[in-house]
């Protein structure tokens, strides 16, 4: 709102650190509230950022979700000025707009930033890669090589990280908060089975891709028996008497190191077994709680405790012919399991498996202050004292969902969008089923084998011919190389929303993960009326879809913030 002169005179400037109303952790499902105070009177927001401690807690090496990092954690965002008279920002499923355009506004080198202080992390462990990463500290290394001499998982650390908020408000003109009597923010933290996603995928059950489910048990290790340590009927008894025989192991040619390379288990895991071959495919055990980990050459060692009566063994036999394999499932791991019986203390059941969460820390908001000229100051508050006052425009959005209940066919879903500055719509499809889900991604669309779509703007049908997205769930590959294809009419379609909105397009791979549908309302820094007709999203699909999908639709709009003698008002 103010430059330098000709003469390049200097404006001062001081960051400054804002503190929340209640200084104390943060967890899942809670709420930041803080006042950036009116002496700071002029705030630069493309120097502003939020600044915290962070660390993950539960079984298994849970992350923020991948597209979105620290993200990920604020589900709502709601700003208004000093006196609660006005809204300026009210952003809904913050974190998944994130998750939506992340990926498609960075690149390598926009990646590295995002990782360094927003903590955005990839799976680092689905392709084998060294078990290191920014949550967690080395795992131990494996020097034992039975299940007496084991060692554990990977501990969490604290993570800090720093990170604007992407709130196109919080991205553009300098904020006269003198003005506003202050500037409050309320941020609404997000659910952690939403959040957060494992890092491992390999080893899971209960997963959208068939190649990820279990790891195979060598055949040497298939020996039936009555009492022993096989996987026979009667085998692996639990013994409360002795703690050196209170556990079982397994040994799987995952080709692991004494750094845990591939290992996606965790202490604490309940461990079961599956046939996924025979005459009785589909049947499954409880094998015990994993305990520690062991290495034999290149084979993984996973130590565990039964989870049974007192002499009690296996069920079910479990040979060669029956292919079984050995996985944890993700909603054992969603949840808290108390009683567990570890080893040693027999049917006294004193362990325990804390759910996935997350904990925030030291937050603070660190503004940039600027000083402009007095004169420019005098300006102001003079203009802002009159009935002209002082006028902002700036750029948000404003969220419609709908759910569609109906998987195959055509779908059509009205979006009361009535913004009369209206610049783009991206429409986001998210799986009803995968909506808490930590296993996967939960913040990003699917296309589900949908076929095509069209808006609809009163009797005008925009495009005017329909966007094909039929090759998004055309496969090509399998396993971990697999790829799907693209489609030229969406990716323009989608670029040019994107661009409308003023973020950079740097990335069009990969669109199948992150999937959004888009339109472009306008062009060229143009508005579009909404309040003249009803505007609605039609969608095609195939009969081989299978989700239930909550569409969330973004209307990327233009408010107007005026300060005048009666006070703050926003025109939509």
């Amino acid at each position: 709102m103010f430059k330098s002169n000709s003469q390049g005179a200097y404006v001062p400037s001081i960051s400054q650190a804002v503190r929340p109303d209640v200084v104390s952790d943060v967890k899942p499902e809670d709420q930041i509230r803080l006042l950036v105070p009116s002496f700071m009177g002029f705030v630069d927001p493309r120097e502003t950022y939020c600044r915290f401690s962070l660390q993950m807690s539960g079984v298994g090496r849970v992350i923020p979700d991948k597209n979105a990092g620290g993200h990920a954690l604020f589900r709502n965002l709601l700003i208004r000025d000093g006196a609660n008279s006005a809204t300026l920002v009210s952003e809904e499923d913050y974190n998944a707009s994130v998750a939506m355009l992340n990926p498609i506004t960075q690149q390598s080198s926009v990646y590295d930033k995002h990782n360094l202080f927003e903590g955005v992390v990839e799976n680092v462990n689905e392709d084998g890669a060294d078990p290191t990463n920014l949550y967690y500290a080395s795992p131990p290394d494996m020097t034992g090589s039975d299940e007496d001499n084991v060692v554990g998982s990977a501990s969490a650390t604290t993570v800090k990280l720093q990170m604007p908020l992407r709130t196109k408000f919080m991205g553009g003109k300098i904020i006269p908060v003198g003005l506003l009597g202050g500037l409050r923010f309320q941020i609404d933290t997000e659910n952690p089975l939403r959040a957060l996603q494992y890092v491992e995928t390999t080893g899971l059950c209960e997963s959208t891709r068939a190649d990820e489910f279990g790891i195979a048990i060598p055949a040497a290790q298939l020996t039936a028996g009555t009492g022993g340590t096989g996987f026979g009927v009667g085998d692996q008894k639990r013994n409360d008497a002795d703690s050196k025989d209170g556990a079982y192991s397994v040994k799987l040619e995952v080709g692991t190191t004494n750094a845990q390379k591939n290992n996606p288990f965790a202490v604490g895991d309940f461990l079961f077994v599956q046939k996924t071959a025979g005459a009785d495919v589909g049947q499954e055990e409880l094998l015990g709680v994993v305990d520690g980990f062991f290495i034999d050459g290149t084979d993984l060692g996973v130590s565990y405790v039964p989870q049974r009566p007192e002499a009690g063994g296996l069920v079910r036999a479990f040979a060669a012919g029956d292919a079984p394999k050995v996985y944890v499932k993700p909603s054992e791991r969603e949840i808290a399991h108390s009683a567990v019986i570890v080893r040693g203390d027999g049917a006294a059941g004193s362990g325990s498996a804390p759910a996935p969460s997350y904990t925030i820390s030291d937050f603070e908001m660190v503004c940039l202050k600027v000083e402009p000229p007095q004169s420019y100051v005098d300006s102001m508050t003079k203009r802002a004292m009159s009935g002209e006052g002082v006028a902002m425009d700036y750029d948000t959005y404003t969220l419609y969902r709908h759910n569609q209940s109906n998987k195959v066919g055509l779908t059509t879903a009205l979006i009361p969008a009535q913004q009369s500055r209206a610049l783009s719509c991206l429409a986001q499809p998210l799986a009803v089923n995968g909506f808490r889900n930590i296993a996967l991604s939960s913040l990003v669309g699917e296309p589900d084998n949908a076929r095509n779509y069209q808006f609809v703007f009163g009797t005008h049908l925009i495009p005017n011919r329909v966007v094909d997205l039929a090759r998004y769930s055309q496969q090509i590959g399998t396993g971990l190389g697999r790829v799907f294809r693209r489609d030229a009419l969406h990716l323009s379609e989608l670029q040019k929303a994107i661009l409308n909105i003023n973020e950079p397009v740097r990335n069009l791979h990969k669109i199948h993960e992150h999937f959004a549908i888009g339109r472009a309302f306008t062009r060229y820094g143009q508005v579009f009326n909404l309040k003249d007709n009803s505007l609605s999203l039609r969608v095609d699909y195939e009969s081989t879809a299978s989700q239930d999908k909550i569409f969330n639709n973004y209307i990327f709009h233009k408010r107007r913030l005026l300060i005048n003698k009666d006070g703050v008002s926003v025109l939509v």
